[in-house]
């Protein structure tokens, strides 16, 4: 059996998230089939949270995987709880809005082959991915021709047309 090329968005902003981030980027390379590529990690505001929140440090992986996507998203989700990850809520308000959070970690499919998911908790590709920076910049750079399977634009297009927000390269005391 071949896998199927995903790519997985990886953030976190409480405790120490570099450490964090990178030893869950090793865990994830035990569910690739072969070679793990992974970004930089990021530096971004947090977005939807109270002013008071630690920036997210964030990063993307991309490999080959031969589970299929529920089985992926039950794994991540285990992923999330080994490392403190706590949710407070539901995902999504009654007014339709989402509610964010502060996490030590945070594992979204972002993309699954090019399949079109839309399964009780999953929906792929991610469904707000495509405008954000701190998934586009990531992804960017790892593989610049990447094309999201539900969108006609570039990712450079996107990148172009997504809401501007404070990102950088994350580097040691800043």
């Amino acid at each position: 059996m071949t896998g199927e090329r995903v790519v997985i968005g990886v953030g976190g902003n409480m405790g120490d998230p570099v450490a964090t981030l990178s030893s869950a980027l090793d865990e994830l390379g035990k569910l690739a089939v072969g070679e793990i590529v992974v970004s930089n990690i990021y530096r971004s505001e947090p977005v939807g949270l109270g002013n008071d929140a630690s920036d997210f440090a964030n990063a993307v992986a991309q490999f080959e995987c031969e589970f299929e996507p529920m089985m992926l998203l039950k794994r991540l989700q285990t992923l999330e709880q080994r490392f403190g990850r706590v949710r407070q809520t539901a995902g999504s308000r009654m007014d339709g809005s989402h509610a964010y959070e502060s996490r030590t970690l945070d594992l979204d499919i972002i993309s699954f082959g090019d399949r079109l998911i839309a399964e009780g908790d999953l929906q792929v590709p991610h469904p707000r991915a495509f405008e954000r920076l701190f998934v586009l910049l990531p992804l960017q750079e790892i593989d610049p021709g990447f094309q999201f399977a539900d969108r006609a634009e570039s990712l450079q297009q996107l990148i172009d047309q997504a809401p501007e927000m404070a990102i950088r390269s994350w580097q040691h005391n800043q």
